[in-house]
């Protein structure tokens, strides 16, 4: 009998579902082993000027990003309408533990506004429930 390696319990609970197969099964242990795609979102306010956006839009992005990311990771970038919401979707992805940035603008005109907000490249699917009624930028 050929003993197949034995697969860590989080990747197998994350992956794996007992009811249907055996967590040794192979194509089990091959969809446990396959890391998702990841997604790099980044949120910047819509009322603000379109340069202001991008430059901020960059910060944000480069002080969440761990470098080196794979190609098949993806970028995303969002809008919200103002500060306010932008510092509450701050607030909501803390209470959630989800790594981020929010990037504060420290000269005049906006001197300690909240203009942007890098997440850390994660799975889709952890950040959904967030993101999903947010618009793209355009």
């Amino acid at each position: 009998m050929v003993r197949q390696p034995a697969i860590p319990d989080k990747v197998a609970q994350a992956h794996c579902n007992p009811l249907k197969q055996s967590i040794y099964s192979r194509s089990c242990h091959i969809n446990s082993l396959a890391a998702p795609y990841l997604t790099h979102y980044v949120i910047v306010r819509a009322d603000l000027p379109r340069g202001n956006q991008a430059a901020h839009l960059i910060h944000a992005a480069g002080h969440t990003s761990p470098g080196d990311l794979d190609a098949t990771t993806y970028a995303v970038a969002l809008t919200v309408k103002d500060e306010a919401s932008l510092r509450s979707l701050a607030a909501t992805l803390a209470q959630f533990g989800l790594l981020h940035h929010l990037e504060i603008e420290n000269d005049p005109p906006y001197s300690g506004q909240a203009m942007a907000l890098g997440i850390a490249p994660m799975p889709r699917h952890l950040l959904k429930r967030f993101l999903h009624r947010l618009p793209l930028l355009k």
